[in-house]
């Protein structure tokens, strides 16, 4: 088995980290016809991309933005929720959730159970980690203490806000007489009153812990994570307000070594052993394949004093091998470069070596460069000046006559290879069509270069020439 990277080990561990919250998400929200939808899908994709089924695949690729966007859309509230979370989690360690000591637990569950046993409902929402601002309306602030008078006088049926919720923050009271999101799951409280479907709604989209007290059965019930739970007695409720306050501020003595691991651990392994499972059908390619690549050539560090007299090639053939995923680059990104810093004078034959190839990807063989060598010829540049010789193409128009030529400057500097400045006499100018000429004029002028000769440093090339020109009496 081919070895495995580290970013293969990066990436099985982010899919599984995904896998695993989507698992717990869908567990906890959506329907057992939802998921086997999903699981469907996936499946059908699955098939679709190793079985070669071009339509189907086409339309998976068509549609997946459609999806994604559609996605976002329904699942816009628990996209929300998950990022406050993280945000929740991130400030966990700077910042801790207050808890209410076990004598105002005691004085907490004491109103409750007077309340339920006199019939008279109630709703007390303590929080949690999660903020409950954007999930609730109105309210009155109180930041009171925690008292049985004060919950009891709260909930009285004479009081104008006894339908409202109380809102419970460590030991104190922060507001009463506040509205919840009604939950769509009403039949989750069996009784299907607006109370309840106003606990589970909060408990829905927050990790808040709901009492609810019914005023018609006098029944004591507990919403959370968008779950209702009758208790058959005050005595239970002890015990569950503990567990929520644990998992606010867990115990440094109940915390035990992996405990992170133990907890959800079925759908920690199943994530892990489905995104491996999906690792080794899409991502893993143990067979070894060859490509080619044709990657342009460069010169660098060239003294401005050297020219390159036509280098050849100007692309090498690159022959890799390696597996599927070690070929996921741009190929555009390569060059075969070569340093000309001690470059000399004359004809230079040059090893191309694998050194020479820039931004090589990384897990690939280099079986072979074509051509192995590159041969070029150099020129040391030396400046001379040379006269500028005027080219007219073609004649005058027959009633013109020539009288003057005159070029300024007559002379250019130039840069030509020191090996053969004897080769070079004379620099010419762009051709003049002397049959459009039928009055004196002054023309700007491009020099024409032979091969190898440069201008020199702030040379524009551009001659002014000066064509002098008589108009001659013709034959009627």
């Amino acid at each position: 088995m081919q070895a495995v990277r580290f970013a293969d080990i990066l990436d099985i561990t982010v899919i599984s980290v995904l896998l695993y919250f989507s698992l717990i998400w869908l567990r906890q929200r959506a329907s057992r016809s939802l998921v086997m939808g999903i699981g469907c899908v996936i499946l059908l994709y699955i098939c679709a991309q190793r079985l070669d089924m071009y339509l189907t695949s086409w339309l998976f690729r068509a549609g997946f933005t459609a999806l994604l966007l559609t996605l976002v859309i329904v699942f816009q509230s628990d996209i929300r929720r998950a990022i406050e979370r993280f945000a929740v989690w991130s400030e966990f360690h700077t910042k801790r959730t207050s808890i209410a000591s076990s004598q105002t637990t005691g004085t907490l569950i004491e109103a409750v159970r007077k309340l339920a046993e006199n019939k008279i409902g109630a709703l007390l929402v303590i929080k949690g980690k999660e903020p409950l601002d954007r999930h609730i309306r109105g309210g009155v602030s109180l930041n009171g203490r925690i008292s049985f008078p004060l919950i009891y006088g709260l909930f009285n049926t004479e009081s104008p806000t006894h339908d409202g919720a109380v809102i419970i923050e460590g030991e104190k009271i922060d507001r009463f007489a506040v509205y919840l999101p009604l939950s769509q799951h009403v039949k989750e409280g069996g009784e299907a009153g607006t109370r309840h479907a106003a606990g589970i709604g909060i408990s829905e989209v927050s990790d808040a812990f709901v009492i609810i007290v019914s005023e018609e059965r006098g029944t004591i019930s507990v919403a959370e994570q968008g779950r209702l739970e009758v208790l058959s007695s005050a005595a239970m409720l002890t015990d569950r307000i503990n567990r929520f306050y644990n998992y606010i501020q867990p115990e440094k003595k109940a915390k035990k070594r992996f405990s992170w691991l133990r907890r959800n651990f079925g759908a920690k392994a199943l994530s892990l052993l489905l995104t491996i499972a999906l690792w080794m059908f899409f991502a893993y390619r143990a067979e070894t394949i060859h490509r080619t690549f044709m990657v342009p050539i460069e010169w660098r560090n060239l003294p401005e004093n050297f020219i390159i007299d036509n280098p050849k090639p100007l692309e090498a053939r690159v022959s890799m091998s390696g597996t599927e995923r070690n070929f996921n680059f741009d190929p555009n990104i390569m060059v075969i470069s070569f340093d000309l810093g001690m470059v000399h004078d004359g004809i230079q034959d040059i090893p191309v070596v694998e050194k020479n190839l820039v931004n090589k990807p990384s897990g690939l063989t280099i079986n072979q460069i074509d051509p192995r060598n590159i041969k070029l010829r150099a020129f040391a540049m030396t400046e001379v000046e040379l006269p500028i010789k005027v080219k007219m193409d073609g004649n005058l128009p027959e009633n013109v006559r020539l009288t003057a030529v005159t070029v300024e400057p007559e002379k250019i500097k130039v840069m030509v290879p020191k090996s053969r400045k004897e080769d070079f006499t004379v620099i010419h100018t762009d051709p003049i069509n002397m049959y459009e000429i039928t009055q004196s004029s002054v023309l700007k002028i491009k020099a024409t270069l032979p091969e190898s000769v440069r201008l020199s440093r702030d040379n524009p090339g551009i001659v002014r020439v000066k064509i002098d020109v008589k108009a001659t009496s013709g034959k009627k």
